[in-house]
């Protein structure tokens, strides 16, 4: 006769349920299709690449509590005379972020492209973006996840949000780092995979009508995408990269 688990196990399993957001999800295809090939064992997920996840329908992983969390947004900045600036509207610029991220995830799931988190990027100093490839040691020496920040704010007056940047601009930038998430470059690859990025957003009617992107991009090939919303061909695409740099 077996004996029933203790108090001590019982507890370990609730524990373990709890932690389980750390580890890669399955997705409910990888169940369902036969055709999904189906890790083993946790330990054998851990071991996995960004690349095999991907192929297998795992969710990546999420980022150590030391890192920005989700939607975190700066606190506060230093301006040139080394003053300490509150920042105000933070619950906006939060907002911001969440909207954007919600309206990416059926881009995410078409391409099958991931991140770990979405938060605001530093509102004066840097890029407008920038996404950090984080590795996670504790899952296997290959393992890791993206962290992208976004600028919300304009760097000329972070506290007027009337001159936080528009919708179109915010996607077109966040868009540019979803294709580094697949290649890393500015090549042809990239190019046209940005353009296919624009061009299902255009199909989700993501963009406003009449906006401006406030943040051009020094490419003339990324301004035709963005002009275009991705309704360009590969032969227009290549034809300016000929005669410009990509």
């Amino acid at each position: 006769m077996e004996a029933s688990p203790s108090k001590s196990s019982l507890s370990l399993q609730q524990s373990t349920i709890k932690t389980s957001t750390w580890l890669p999800l399955i997705a409910k295809k990888a169940h369902l299709t036969s055709r999904t090939p189906k890790p083993k064992s946790l330990s054998a997920q851990k071991q996995l690449s960004y690349e095999e996840s991907n192929k297998i329908g795992l969710k990546y992983y999420k980022l150590p509590e030391k890192y920005p969390q989700p939607f975190d947004t700066f606190a506060s900045y230093k301006n040139r005379e080394k003053q300490k600036i509150p920042l105000l509207h933070r619950d906006a610029v939060a907002g911001i972020l969440k909207e954007i991220d919600q309206d990416i995830q059926p881009i995410l799931k078409k391409f099958g492209i991931f991140y770990a988190a979405l938060s605001e990027n530093h509102p004066i100093r840097g890029k407008a973006a920038v996404t950090t490839r984080i590795p996670l040691r504790f899952y296997g020496p290959k393992s890791y996840a993206h962290h992208i920040q976004l600028r919300v704010r304009s760097p000329n007056s972070p506290n007027d949000s009337s001159r936080f940047y528009n919708k179109s601009t915010l996607l077109a930038v966040i868009f540019h780092e979803l294709a580094h998430l697949r290649h890393m470059d500015h090549g042809k690859n990239f190019m046209l995979f940005l353009r296919d990025i624009f061009c299902y957003a255009r199909s989700l009617k993501l963009f406003p009508k009449g906006e401006e992107h406030q943040l051009p991009s020094c490419r003339e090939w990324e301004k035709l995408i963005f002009k275009k919303r991705g309704k360009v061909t590969d032969e227009e695409l290549l034809g300016i990269s000929t005669k410009n740099r990509l």
